[in-house]
């Protein structure tokens, strides 16, 4: 293969000169020439004139050894953008860089950067080779021990330790349902007289609510009373049909239930059966002991069967209900002991169990209601309270790292392990459950290997780990060098999504506009096409990743609103589907100042 040049100009400054440049680059811009790269070329141009800046000498260097040891072109602040020759970013517009292999003599490798990287020269080119997730040469890079010292680089140990997951949530007190009772008469007539008058009045079992007159039940006990007085005088007197004896004591028995279906208590039927004498009026009692929740019982008022005249809550045992998050469904158990705590009496723990589990979830809220029972002797739990809610669960030994070590994409999560003098190798992890502060390792490292656990961010900007993530990840087809980004491509292949609207979005609420094609070139109608922005985590900052629907506005183009909290290079995910089906998932980027 033919050796490859480009040709490099390189200025030669003097002090002078240097001062009259910047000079000269400050009245450009104040003049109005707002592009950097602009002002600075005009400034060079207006020296070299005057004859302080001699002119530029140009000479070629190789980008290109031999053996053809440049795997691709990749820009040091975008490493996903790759192309097969040198050029410009279609994001930043920076010089592309290559990445190398590791056999290529460094020597030949040209500084990248000059004016056309704002004068700022980018890292050396990263040697890499391509290997999965399990590391290896390509997933490698160097940190000088200066260097890591200077950004503030630490490190911990992944270790295996004992795990108690705590869930916790805002819960609300509710009523015991076991505990309600509703006062109902099986009999119609006139409240004669009210005992219990307010609503919230407290009750025992058996204390007095009302006095009720029903023609019905002075009857049931004038029947009663006349079988009682047959049975009776059957029973004392010498009677020549001794089977009259048996039917009169059914008599009584049937007059005695039908008392009894209608909540006679067994004292007034006592009492019925000593005084021998029908009362007008039949008093009835509470079933529970609890407060009065609603009253419709007035003196002097018709009942009927259906009226419900009482309502009366028993508070000794209480309900509070929690919300799970669908994640934590699965450490769920009824009869699990848990802790609640409320603002009423913030220094004392209430104790409960976990009776029920919903089968069913909330789709809005993507959470899991969940009963908890707890005693209430003294009713300081009110029903209607808010709750903090508490639950331990032990998970036994595992292998965990501290949430600070992990660089989470969005699509990965990826740690940074030390090598020793200064090397270190960039790998992907599976997680599992997050504690606290840690997360679990289910794949992807071992006890006692040393990750990086401060200046993730800022390990992860340096070239020489951009350049390792990037050849480190699968290959992808070569992004066009040309001067406008091309639309992203998709997976499956065919469907192409171009942000049309905005090019370079604000921070705050934006309007976006995407062009969506087939595999033909054709426009996309009635699709179902949501966004995605993504930034991943930053140092101690979370990632943050906002989302937004669109809706079709005609010829394969879809519009909707998304918020953008802050300014940075988005990685941008655009999802089509059609007929519930995905038809492609578009990944490109979107810049917002």
């Amino acid at each position: 293969m033919k050796r490859k040049w480009i040709e490099v100009a390189r200025f030669n400054r003097t002090r002078k000169g240097i001062l009259l440049v910047a000079a000269l680059l400050l009245t450009v811009v104040g003049a109005g020439v707002y592009w950097f790269d602009a002002g600075q070329e005009i400034a060079l141009r207006i020296a070299v004139t005057l004859g302080l800046y001699e002119e530029p000498e140009h000479e070629l260097v190789a980008v290109r050894d031999e053996e053809g040891n440049i795997l691709y072109w990749t820009c040091s602040m975008h490493p996903w953008v790759r192309a097969d020759e040198a050029g410009k970013c279609p994001i930043c517009g920076m010089d592309l860089v290559p990445v190398l292999q590791e056999s290529t003599d460094r020597s030949e490798v040209p500084p990248a950067g000059g004016h056309g990287a704002h004068g700022v020269s980018p890292p050396a080119p990263q040697t890499a080779a391509m290997v999965d997730s399990s590391g290896g040469p390509g997933s490698q890079f160097n940190i000088s021990l200066d260097r890591q010292q200077l950004i503030g680089v630490r490190f911990t140990e992944a270790r295996r330790r004992p795990l108690t997951k705590i869930i916790r949530t805002v819960g609300r007190v509710e009523l015991d349902e076991r505990g309600i009772a509703q006062i109902h008469t099986k009999v119609s007539g006139w409240i004669e007289q009210i005992f219990v008058d307010f609503t919230w009045q407290h009750v025992n079992q058996g204390d007095p609510l009302f006095a009720i007159y029903s023609p019905e039940l002075v009857s049931a006990q004038e029947e009663y009373l006349l079988a009682l007085k047959a049975r009776d005088q059957l029973a004392h007197t010498a009677n020549p049909f001794p089977r009259a004896a048996s039917y009169a004591q059914t008599l009584v028995e049937a007059a005695r239930a039908r008392l009894d279906f209608w909540d006679v208590t067994a004292a007034q039927v006592e009492e019925l059966e000593r005084t021998r004498t029908a009362k007008r009026t039949l008093t009835i009692y509470s079933p529970i002991s609890g407060h009065v929740m609603e009253r419709n019982a007035f003196p002097q008022t018709r009942v009927l069967p259906e009226m419900n005249l009482y309502t009366i809550a028993d508070h000794s045992s209480v309900w509070v209900y929690v919300d799970i998050y669908e994640n934590e469904i699965s450490l769920i158990r009824t009869g699990q002991k848990a802790e609640i705590t409320v603002p009423a009496y913030p220094n004392e723990v209430f104790r409960g169990l976990i009776t029920y589990i919903d089968p069913h979830l909330n789709l809005e809220a993507r959470t899991l209601r969940v009963r908890l029972e707890f005693p209430n002797p003294d009713l300081r739990l009110k029903p209607g309270m808010y709750a903090d809610f508490r639950l331990e669960i032990g998970l036994g030994t595992r292998l965990t790292i501290p949430k600070d070590t992990v660089l989470r994409t969005g699509q990965q999560d990826l740690v940074f392990i030390d090598r020793g003098a200064g090397q270190m190798e960039v790998r992907s992890v599976h997680l599992g459950m997050e504690i606290e502060d840690a997360y679990e390792v289910i794949s992807g490292l071992r006890s006692g290997d040393r990750v990086v656990s401060a200046a993730n961010f800022l390990v992860d900007a340096e070239s020489q780990v951009q350049g390792a993530i990037a050849a480190w990840q699968p290959r992808e087809q070569p992004t066009s060098t040309g001067t406008q980004p091309s639309p992203a491509t998709s997976e499956p292949a065919g469907v192409t999504a171009e942000i049309v609207e905005p090019k370079q979005a604000r921070v705050g609420t934006n309007t976006v506009q995407i062009l969506v094609k087939d595999a033909t070139g054709s426009p996309v109608p009635d699709a179902d096409v949501e966004i995605t922005l993504f930034m991943p985590a930053m140092g101690s900052m979370a990632p943050i990743s906002v989302s937004a629907s669109l809706r079709p506005i005609g010829q394969g183009q879809y519009s909707g609103a998304i918020d953008i909290p802050t300014a940075f290079s988005w990685q941008t995910t655009i999802t089509i589907k059609k007929g519930g089906q995905l038809t492609g998932t578009v990944r490109t980027t979107l810049l917002a100042r």
